[in-house]
């Protein structure tokens, strides 16, 4: 009996097969990754979105402050120092501060006052 030899085409259509389904795979597995990718950026815009919101409502509560009077007047008066007519400033300082502003008087006076320190009579 003879044997019948196996067409060449044969292999071919496997190699074929073998190279279609390794595309396959190939493609596949790029979609995935793809996928997982816009996956993670798809939760950090929602956590974006969510901080935009939050920092919207802020911003809303903030404008509906700003015009109240009492508000207003608030920053003017600490952000600004500013003071009503007839009021008196009064600013509290601390040991340090208190000694900064003690040396720098002491730097800003003048010969003639060092001079009437130490004769007081004189004016």
């Amino acid at each position: 009996m003879a044997r019948k030899r196996k067409n060449p085409l044969h292999y071919l259509g496997f190699v074929l097969i073998g190279v279609l389904i390794f595309l396959f795979i190939s493609f596949n597995y790029r979609i995935i990754r793809e996928r997982e990718g816009n996956e993670e950026k798809l939760e950090d815009l929602k956590a974006e979105l969510e901080f935009l919101k939050e920092r919207k409502t802020d911003l809303e509560t903030s404008l509906d402050q700003v015009e109240d009077r009492h508000y207003i007047e608030r920053v003017l008066r600490e952000d600004f120092l500013m003071k009503k007519p007839g009021e008196e400033k009064v600013v509290i300082l601390t040991e340090e501060e208190e000694e900064e502003q003690i040396e720098e008087e002491k730097e800003e006076k003048t010969r003639f006052d060092k001079f009437k320190e130490i004769i007081p009579f004189v004016e």
